[in-house]
């Protein structure tokens, strides 16, 4: 089970940290380059970044929410309290 719980905490990081590491992509790279272009290919340009990201961006997502939960559950039933309390903080909200 300690397993178990390990692999779903691993794949909740690695899940969360492509939707991480999208967001600080843009934020650092697109936004400034895009600051740079015309109006129509602006709008060209983002029309087909969330075309594509829009289909796949939810899968990690999502991934990332669920294996985290069965991150926490399993490692309740485990036995481990702190390991537990540590996965489920990823469902508190931002203070």
């Amino acid at each position: 089970m300690t397993l178990l719980a390990q692999l779903s905490a691993l794949l909740a990081i690695v899940s969360t940290g492509i939707v991480y590491g999208t967001d600080a992509f843009c934020a650092l790279v697109l936004r400034s380059a895009l600051a740079r272009v015309d109006d129509a290919t602006l709008t060209g340009t983002m029309g087909n970044v969330h075309r594509f990201a829009d289909r796949r961006m939810p899968v990690p997502g999502i991934l990332g929410i669920i294996v985290a939960a069965a991150a926490s559950v399993l490692a309740a039933v485990a036995g481990h309290p702190a390991e537990s309390a540590t996965a489920g903080a990823a469902f508190l909200p931002p203070v």
